[in-house]
């Protein structure tokens, strides 16, 4: 069965609970996207399902998740190849430590990250 590399990225409704905005400043090169690839909602650190960001302000790459119910999230950000039918991993934004984001803990329906690739 065919199945998108990627989740698109899903515009929050006012039902969802809590919500994670992802914006992320990256330049990139034709042929590449910045994706987010963690725990839960981000993919469970599978390439595959991981969240492609848009860019909807280049440089700045956006995209959402729901992070209803999934308690604290590691995260990083990679440059993905979007060209031919599979994606593939360029690189990842550091070597360093995960990215974390506690929705719940914040208390807040919607959590706004905003980001330097490779900047942690």
């Amino acid at each position: 069965p065919n199945r998108p590399a990627f989740r698109r990225p899903r515009r929050p409704s006012s039902r969802a609970g809590a919500m994670i905005q992802f914006e992320v400043e990256c330049e990139t090169r034709i042929g590449e996207a910045v994706a987010v690839l963690g725990s839960g909602p981000c993919g469970d650190w599978d390439l595959g399902r991981g969240l492609q960001l848009e860019p909807e302000r280049y440089p700045i790459w956006t995209g959402h998740a729901d992070a209803s119910g999934a308690g604290p999230l590691e995260f990083k950000y990679a440059i993905v190849g979007t060209e031919g039918s599979a994606r593939r991993l360029i690189r990842w934004e550091t070597d360093g430590p995960n990215r974390r984001v506690d929705p719940a803990a914040l208390g807040a329906r919607v959590v706004v990250l905003h980001h330097v690739f490779g900047d942690t």
